[in-house]
């Protein structure tokens, strides 16, 4: 029989743990998250320290002004815009102001080197070598110009607003929108009132109702017809449209117009004293 070998074996050997070894078991705090959580808390507490510590060196009147600034800072009114030209444009309001007027400027004329003597009535009177304009004045002259376009308006006539001047564009479409009638923001073209029959011959000609809708059935007699005249016209810039007003009184067209103290108040039927470059 053959002779049975045994090899001796040695027990494995346990690792130590490190933490064991220092009598230390591991511990929620001890977490990665917990050390980051700790540590930022830590850091806050040393600003928060620091802060205090510069604050303290703040004179006593500096402390005291910060108190008093504080509590007294929601106190009091807000300032708010009261005027916005787009408000007013978008929204018209019932009447105007004198407030309105004024943020408008209004009242701010041309030198007094420039002046139309026919102008004085509406002048109040001359601050650095600017004529004023007096707002009361304007304000009346507004409130008649109003009343006219409201009644012209009110009997289906024809209301042709003008403004040739940049910025004018959409007042004149917004104006003639509310009032349903036509505007004009382009050069306006010499005979188109007193020579009609020719300057207009290229332009389409429509028959309409009171109501401005189309009439059918006078296809054959439409050429006979005669374009229109405005029975009211009212010009924001009447030293431009010079020509235009002129044919305005040679057919009786009565008109409205921004007067500046440069401007002819005889160029129009009704005159509104104010700044025309605004």
């Amino acid at each position: 029989m053959g002779t049975l070998t045994t090899t001796p074996t040695t027990p494995p050997t346990a690792v130590p743990d490190s933490t064991a070894v220092a009598g230390l078991t591991p511990t929620e705090e001890e977490t990665p998250a917990a050390l980051t959580a700790a540590m930022a808390w830590a850091r806050k507490k040393a600003e928060e320290k620091a802060l205090k510590a510069e604050i303290a060196k703040i004179p006593r009147q500096v402390r005291i002004y910060q108190h008093i600034a504080k509590h007294t800072k929601p106190l009091g009114s807000k300032l708010q815009p009261r005027y916005n030209p787009n408000d007013l444009l978008a929204n018209p309001p019932a009447d105007a102001t004198l407030e309105m007027l004024m943020a408008a400027q209004s009242h701010m004329g041309h030198n007094t080197s420039l002046w139309n003597p026919a102008n004085a009535r509406y002048i109040y009177g001359v601050r650095d070598g600017i004529h004023i304009i007096s707002l009361e004045t304007t304000a009346a002259h507004l409130r008649r110009a109003a009343r006219v376009v409201e009644e012209v308006a009110y009997r289906a006539g024809i209301i042709l607003f003008v403004g040739n001047r940049r910025g004018q564009k959409s007042l004149v479409v917004r104006a003639a929108k509310l009032a349903g009638a036509c505007h004009l923001f382009n050069r306006w073209t010499p005979g188109s009132i007193t020579n009609r029959d020719q300057i207009l011959r290229s332009m389409p000609i429509k028959m309409l109702d009171e109501l401005d809708r189309e009439i059918p059935g006078y296809t054959e007699h439409i050429q006979e017809r005669r374009p229109l005249l405005p029975d009211l016209v009212v010009c924001l810039n009447p030293i431009e449209n010079r020509v235009l007003l002129y044919e305005c009184g040679l057919a009786n067209v009565p008109t409205i117009g921004i007067i500046d103290t440069n401007a002819d108040p005889t160029w129009v039927t009704y005159q509104i004293p104010a700044n025309d470059d605004r």
